[in-house]
């Protein structure tokens, strides 16, 4: 059995820790959280902390929620998005942060999920004012440009060849070609219903999913391809 170590304090059952991401080096972890900040705002900042719990640091001083840090390949930049604005890069080490475009229709807001192994592009999705989701887009660093990729679904993860992408629509997941534009239902055993969680091995070569309707067993399907 692996040991368990809590990294954080939930003295104060008000403060929350949420979406935590890996750095690509396996040195730090970034996560949202409403812990006390020096923007004296009861709101969602990014932070990051070591593996050990130590070292914990504040990393975005927003005025509204900040939301879904996602590492860039190389450690160097987090996305994050701040809710009823826009997505930022944040490069750290230093006090820059880059506010990227808004997206065509300006009344949707672009929350950036993954980024692709090479670094030059970021998937995420687009959000109405009511917060439902728009469908999945890729944004394009080089030429800051938006792409529309599906008008349906969330979630979306990087497959490493960084043209496709899996993304769940209700209790399913699917593969998107971004270059053909094709979305391609997955074959899952009928039983399993895909819940928020899911993931994929480093080498592409497992899939692993966690099933709303089997009391939250999990399941591994590996790729043969």
């Amino acid at each position: 059995s692996f040991p368990w170590r809590q990294i954080t304090d939930n003295t104060d059952k008000s403060v929350r820790f949420m979406e935590p991401h890996w750095s690509p080096d396996g040195e730090r972890i970034a996560f949202q959280s409403n812990l006390p900040s020096d923007t004296g705002r009861p709101v969602n900042q990014i932070w990051s902390i070591r593996p050990n719990g130590s070292d914990l640091t504040q990393l975005t001083h927003t005025a509204q929620h900040a939301v879904s840090p996602v590492w860039k390949p190389d450690g160097t930049v987090v996305a994050y998005s701040v809710l009823g604005g826009q997505s930022w890069l944040l490069r750290l080490g230093t006090p820059h942060a880059e506010e990227l475009p808004a997206p065509p229709n300006r009344s949707m807001q672009f929350i950036a999920k993954t980024w692709s192994a090479d670094g030059r592009r970021i998937a995420g999705t687009l959000h109405r004012p009511d917060g439902a989701s728009d469908g999945i887009v890729v944004y394009t660093l080089s030429d800051r440009r938006y792409e529309a990729i599906s008008s349906f679904g969330s979630a979306p993860v990087w497959l490493k060849d960084g043209n496709r992408l899996l993304f769940r629509s209700g209790f399913s997941l699917y593969m998107e070609d971004t270059r053909r534009h094709l979305a391609v239902p997955l074959t899952l055993p009928s039983s399993i219903h895909v819940s928020d969680t899911f993931a994929i091995s480093n080498d592409n070569r497992w899939l692993i999913v966690s099933s709303s309707t089997e009391q939250a067993n999990v399941w591994v399907a590996r790729n043969m391809r």
